[in-house]
């Protein structure tokens, strides 16, 4: 049976416009927590694709939603991680356009995703679960490490600059 996508629809909230077209806004969280040897770890998650399969947990942010609040219930669904208190807001952003195969193939109500970065610590003994609908895996590595993960090179600097940034901080 052929799906039939929604019809197009007026820009809905939770959305920008960038050079005239319409990303859907997205919230990322940099968890951190520190491993064995007293070294910073950060979390990263797999998605069940054969591209672009490791990212930082992330999600799209509802209608009527703040950012963080978008933030924080991604980082429960896909993680079970609840996390006490504000996260951190970082300066950064990444935006992107969906490929032209993903426009075609799925027909999405946006262009592509722009991401806002929060950051957040947790104990050295926080655990993940992963929900295995959105993400079947997920690891704790070294910030020098995500480069053997994450393959997109754009994304990957900004999220190794947002890392940098929240261990001065958290």
């Amino acid at each position: 049976m052929k799906r039939i996508p929604p019809p197009r629809t007026s820009r809905p909230r939770g959305t920008t416009r960038i050079s005239g077209r319409t990303h859907r806004l997205c919230a990322s969280v940099i968890v951190l927590k520190k491993g064995g040897r007293g070294e910073t770890l950060v979390l990263i998650v797999h998605k069940p694709r054969r591209r672009d399969a490791w990212q930082i947990p992330q999600g799209g942010v509802e209608e009527g939603e703040s950012a963080e609040a978008g933030g924080r219930r991604e980082l429960v669904e896909e993680t079970d991680i609840h996390i006490r208190g504000a996260l951190l807001e970082t300066p950064f952003s990444y935006t992107y356009d969906y490929p032209s195969t993903f426009m075609k193939r799925e027909k999405p109500l946006y262009d592509g995703q722009k991401l806002v970065f929060f950051a957040a610590k947790l104990p050295k003994e926080a655990r993940v679960r992963v929900d295995k609908k959105e993400l079947d895996d997920a690891a704790w590595v070294s910030p020098k490490n995500v480069k053997r993960y994450i393959k997109r090179k754009d994304y990957r600097v900004i999220v190794e600059n947002a890392i940098a940034w929240a261990e001065e901080r958290l």
